[in-house]
């Protein structure tokens, strides 16, 4: 499973960097949120060598991770909403 999770953040920052980023660059909000991302990716790194003890691993997902992801998902749902709403 975190796998997974790891392969989508790094797909979401592939997104960020390779599409978003050229799309939006004279969005100024848009661009601070691409590069906020990195927090979440910061978060993530915080698993590196605690993979193998589970109450550990949960605690980061659920208490680091998780919430680092939601906040950084909604103020960018927040900036894209014009974008994306007729």
């Amino acid at each position: 499973m975190l796998a997974d999770l790891f392969t989508a953040l790094g797909r979401i920052h592939d997104v960020n960097e390779r599409l978003l980023s050229r799309f939006f660059a004279e969005n100024a909000a848009i661009m601070t949120e691409i590069r906020r991302f990195s927090a979440v990716e910061d978060e993530a790194w915080k698993l590196d060598g605690k993979l193998q003890d589970a109450n550990v691993k949960q605690q980061l997902v659920e208490t680091r991770l998780a919430p680092a992801f939601e906040a950084w998902k909604a103020s960018m749902l927040t900036h894209l909403r014009p974008y994306v709403e007729q």
